[in-house]
């Protein structure tokens, strides 16, 4: 089973995740949440697990997401939508 980093939006801000539990890292733009997302990711894939990131809209909808150094979009969705 993966790891799953979350990026997603709240709050005039993007957010980056690990689980529910874990208290998530504030950044003011979405590039910088995914560079440190990515950042996370290589870390723990240095260690052997296999990591994914999931880029959610405002209401928790996929996005696309990172798999290694390749971006997947879901569906057809531009920054706008994203941020909304």
């Amino acid at each position: 089973m993966p790891v799953v980093y979350r990026v997603y939006p709240n709050a005039s801000a993007w957010w980056v995740s690990l689980d529910e539990d874990a208290t998530p890292l504030r950044f003011p733009s979405l590039a910088l949440a995914e560079r440190r997302a990515r950042f996370l990711a290589v870390r723990q894939a240095v260690r052997g697990q296999d990591v994914e990131i999931h880029v959610l809209d405002a209401v928790g909808v996929l996005v696309g997401r990172w798999s290694g150094e390749r971006y997947e979009p879901a569906a057809a969705a531009t920054l706008a939508q994203i941020a909304a």
